[in-house]
């Protein structure tokens, strides 16, 4: 988790490198400041978008930028920069065709791109100075032939993971990112800050993370930029620094009560973990849309990060999901989040807020044990967005199964999260509880594999939904208690025996125009049973 979120950070900074870079580099061969970051229309999910005049020779300067980078990442990172133009200032009404060519250029620059490291000099990915001279040693975790070294017992990496690994370290709960060029800290703590560094394109970037004062790090970094993370509280006192904020939403809760506050392992969530992908919707028509006017472009950029970054940023820091919810990555409208229970809650604010903002976002979610290998859980998730993608495109849902379907939307989501964490919380029988929702959960399970049945076989449909209903109505009727109450009103008319002939005559009839609906609760009440049934597990 230390390399992937190291390796996040490198690609986060180099993409706002690239950009700062770029800039000083047109300036210099215009012999003057006269682009700055204001000419920047897009600066979200890994893409840079500007606007500059036109430069004699900028052809060199984007390849040398490019060649660059595969250098210093020993052809691992690849940077694209495509240019058009150059443009007259009356093109502007021509704005979407110009960004529409601009688009499919980019495509064709990937397509053609031919810069790599000159092995006479810098060597391949695998080579130490030319082509035919190979390592023998492998990198533990990316896996490729490379000179490795080890940071801890077992584990040896190449230079670029093991970078990544201590910069991932040092950024656990990131505090502050102080960009300079050629600055060299004599130890690993400033202010109480744990530090370490990255060097791209030619600057020197440090990464402070843990309990510190991030402003203390302006006394070393003269003539830099000093971002505060997550904070508006940002200007520092100390001269010659440029002062700014940026939101990551990164988190890894941590146990607070330590001497030395540590983090916290998914193991510790009392035995459940909810693993989440998040995705808006239609992204890239909404694009299309803005790309009419520069300034729409600007705005539906802005809006981008304060929906999906800003906002999540904060959330994260929230009393109910600070100790639980574990923000393993978050860049654009893209988010992988893993934790207990409330994860979903978290899931479900941060769809709605988006909504605000007029994004709908597609949610996938595997709920399993803590042990179960979070690879698997997160390909899981990712086939899941992509059934919620299909299913509509113009709602925020969130998808937990796909045999049957099982979907509901974000809203609804927290409200069910809401109602059953207080069932589960009122204490009582919780094995009397529990039994009841897991008969409910079986039998509501049935007649919802039934409505999917409808299309293919209606009689077969119809058979199993019915006699799932008398077995339901047996329950209900004959058995009683407080855990049976409490489910009862949880699941509402869907056990209530007495409305069983209005509620379910879409799926005993197989009438298409009232089982979308039917479908729909369904799905509702068939989520809140299983997690009804996983949080009355849980240990207090």
């Amino acid at each position: 988790m230390s390399i992937l979120r190291g390796r996040s950070l490198r690609i986060t900074l180099l993409q706002k490198l690239a950009a700062r870079r770029l800039i000083e580099e047109i300036n210099k061969a215009l012999g003057g400041d006269v682009v700055t970051h204001a000419n920047i229309l897009i600066d979200t999910g890994g893409e840079v978008l500007l606007i500059v005049p036109k430069v004699e020779g900028i052809e060199k300067i984007v390849e040398r930028i490019e060649e660059e980078v595969l250098k210093e990442t020993e052809g691992m990172l690849t940077l694209y920069i495509h240019y058009s133009g150059p443009h007259r200032l009356d093109d502007i009404k021509d704005f979407y065709e110009i960004m529409r060519r601009h688009t499919h250029g980019v495509v064709e620059r990937k397509v053609k791109f031919r810069h790599y490291p000159a092995p006479a000099s810098a060597g391949n990915a695998k080579s130490k100075f030319g082509a035919y001279s190979f390592y023998n040693d492998t990198c533990d975790f990316c896996g490729r032939p490379a000179a490795t070294r080890a940071v801890e017992e077992g584990l040896n990496l190449c230079d670029l993971c093991a970078e990544e690994y201590f910069v991932g370290k040092a950024a656990r709960n990131l505090q502050a990112v102080l960009i300079t060029r050629g600055l060299d800290v004599a130890g690993d703590r400033v202010g109480g800050c744990r530090l370490d560094r990255m060097d791209m394109l030619g600057y020197t970037v440090l990464f402070a993370g843990g309990a510190c004062d991030a402003k203390a790090l302006a006394q070393v970094g003269q003539g830099g930029s000093l971002y505060v993370v997550n904070s508006r509280d940002f200007i520092g006192r100390a001269s010659g620094v440029a002062y700014g904020f940026i939101f990551t939403n990164q988190h890894i809760p941590q146990a607070e009560w330590a001497e030395r506050p540590v983090a916290l392992s998914l193991e510790e969530l009392e035995g459940i973990a909810v693993f989440v992908k998040l995705d808006a919707n239609a992204m890239g028509r909404r694009k299309f849309e803005a790309s009419k006017r520069p300034s729409l472009l600007v705005t539906f950029s802005t809006s981008v990060s304060m929906a999906y970054e800003l906002y999540s940023a904060l959330l994260a820091g929230d009393e109910r999901f600070r100790e639980s919810v574990y923000v393993v990555f978050s860049g654009g409208d893209d988010a992988i989040l893993a934790g207990d229970v409330a994860a979903l809650s978290y899931a479900s604010r941060l769809a709605e807020y988006a909504e605000s903002w007029g994004f709908r976002t597609a949610i996938g979610v595997k709920v399993e044990s803590d042990h179960y290998p979070v690879y698997y859980a997160f390909i899981d998730t990712e086939e899941r967005l992509e059934e919620a993608k299909e299913k509509d495109r113009k709602k925020s849902l969130a998808v937990f199964f796909d045999n049957p379907l099982l979907y509901i939307e974000a809203g609804r989501l927290r409200e069910v999260y809401n109602a059953v964490e207080s069932l589960a919380l009122l204490g009582g029988d919780r094995e009397k509880l529990d039994k009841a929702a897991r008969y409910f959960y079986t039998k509501l399970m049935e007649i919802r594999r039934a409505a999917d049945l409808c299309e293919k076989n209606p009689l077969a449909a119809r058979k199993t939904a019915a006699k799932a209903l008398i077995d339901l109505a047996y329950f209900v009727n004959r058995r009683g208690g407080e855990g049976l109450e409490k489910v009862i009103e949880l699941a509402g008319a869907l056990v209530r025996s007495e409305q069983f002939a209005k509620v379910y005559a879409p799926v005993l009839k197989c009438e298409k125009s009232g089982l979308e609906g039917l479908v729909g609760e369904l799905n509702r009440v068939i989520i809140a049973l299983n997690l009804l049934h996983l949080m009355s597990k849980r240990e207090k």
